[in-house]
């Protein structure tokens, strides 16, 4: 017989404190200007190696605006296999934002966008923690002391510094 020696107290409570407290976290992305440039038609520089990052410890989901070719704009740059689910609907509203993690029970679920007055309202009226990502053609949009995002980035590679 092989002799084991048993597992201290220490490591058995450090183990159920870590097994006990490993939180569920998601994270929701806005699609248009938030990862895709659509004025040079192409990601942002880095989003596959950010996602990719970010989907170890997150479960992440793609918004986006039900809008012509806007599928196949999605399709064509490759990123659907970092995300759970995606989806795509005609106005954003909370209750598109609460149906696409409705498969599960987070602890903590993250709004990622560039527009203040849709997914960073929209994120705080369901009390997910907002990032905007003040960019490019809506960074003047609304009032970030009114709509007050729980962070704000100039640049989509921030998220690693931040989650």
């Amino acid at each position: 017989f092989i002799k084991t020696k048993k597992p201290s107290r220490a490591f058995l409570l450090l183990f159920l404190f870590l097994t006990l407290n490993i939180m569920k976290k998601a994270i929701i992305f806005d699609f248009m200007r938030t990862l895709y440039d659509a004025d040079k038609s192409e990601l942002f520089s880095n989003v596959p190696e950010i996602l990719e990052y970010l989907k170890e410890n997150y479960v992440l989901y793609l918004i986006t605006r039900m809008e012509t070719d806007r599928d196949s704009v999605v399709a064509s740059t490759n990123i659907h296999r970092y995300f759970k689910k995606y989806s795509s609907v005609e106005t954003k509203n909370a209750t598109h934002f609460k149906s696409i993690t409705s498969d599960e029970n987070y602890d903590e679920i993250f709004v990622i966008g560039d527009r203040l007055n849709e997914e960073i309202r929209i994120g705080n009226f369901l009390s997910y923690k907002t990032i905007w990502l003040k960019k490019g053609k809506f960074s003047n949009e609304g009032d970030p002391q009114i709509t007050n995002p729980w962070r704000t980035i100039s640049d989509i590679t921030e998220i690693k510094e931040i989650l």
